[in-house]
């Protein structure tokens, strides 16, 4: 199926992009809340894709300590 309508987001589930109400944090995963009410979990091995393909908000940025650090002493 097209990209457009909607992305492989588990090995069990494919979803339609209209169905999806909202992306939930569950941990250190997501879940996409449909329509129809069912909670579909986005495994580890399709969150990159579903992050690119706008199903999920981009990764926060990620500092090493030493930028922390130097950040602090700033």
């Amino acid at each position: 199926l097209p990209f457009e309508l909607g992305l492989q987001v588990h090995r069990s589930f494919w979803v339609a992009r209209r169905a999806i109400s909202s992306a939930d944090p569950a941990g250190k995963s997501w879940v996409l809340r449909l329509s129809n009410g069912m909670s579909v979990p986005v495994s580890l091995g399709y969150r990159e894709a579903a992050r690119q393909g706008g199903l999920l908000p981009a990764a926060p940025a990620v500092c090493s300590r030493q930028e922390r650090v130097a950040t602090a002493r700033s």
